[in-house]
């Protein structure tokens, strides 16, 4: 089930496939902070230096002449600290462009998509990307929220259950000091 289900598709192209400065691109400030280790860091670093770049598109929309990420978070910090050693080689990653989702909502619906199709998020940054949903719309029913984000429902309530700790806990568990369920 994908959250989108209207017959309006969510994401919309301005084009199929641009190279972007790698110093153009910020993170999605929605985007739930999970850890992300020197080491995957280093590991796909590897792999972008072995295939001579990046092999899968970052997905991105513009913002001025700036660009915010929606996928590819791990793949463009690599990118971008390869181009640190090699600019003209590094400096430039592969993005599919798309236009700024309009809202706040359409904006986490879109990573909730991606994210779902690919490495799926931990309970709790689904959690806090569903607290930032419930902020932005107001109170949702379990229903609701997981027609919005594709989610289960037991996955919603996992997810609304993890907001009911403590913020210190909630943090912990985003940043995997603790276990989540």
């Amino acid at each position: 089930m994908t959250a989108h289900t209207s017959t309006e598709a969510l994401l919309k192209f301005k084009r199929q496939l641009c190279y972007v400065d790698v110093g153009k691109i910020s993170p999605n400030p929605n985007n739930p902070r999970e850890p992300i280790s020197r080491r995957e860091i280093a590991d796909i670093r590897e792999s972008i230096r072995t295939m001579g770049g990046v092999l899968v598109p970052i997905v991105v929309y513009q913002e001025g002449d700036k660009f915010v990420l929606l996928d590819g978070e791990r793949r463009w910090r690599a990118c971008k600290e390869l181009s640190k050693e090699n600019r003209e080689k590094y400096g430039r990653i592969p993005a599919n462009v798309i236009e700024k989702p309009p809202t706040p909502v359409q904006n986490l619906q879109t990573m909730f998509n991606i994210h779902q199709k690919r490495k799926e998020w931990s309970t709790s940054a689904k959690a806090m990307a569903i607290g930032n949903l419930i902020e932005l719309k107001g109170k949702l029913s379990v229903a609701e929220l997981s027609k919005l984000t594709g989610l289960s429902e037991v996955t919603v309530n996992d997810a609304l259950l993890l907001l009911k700790f403590p913020q210190d806990i909630q943090e912990r568990c985003l940043n995997g000091d603790l276990n989540e369920f």
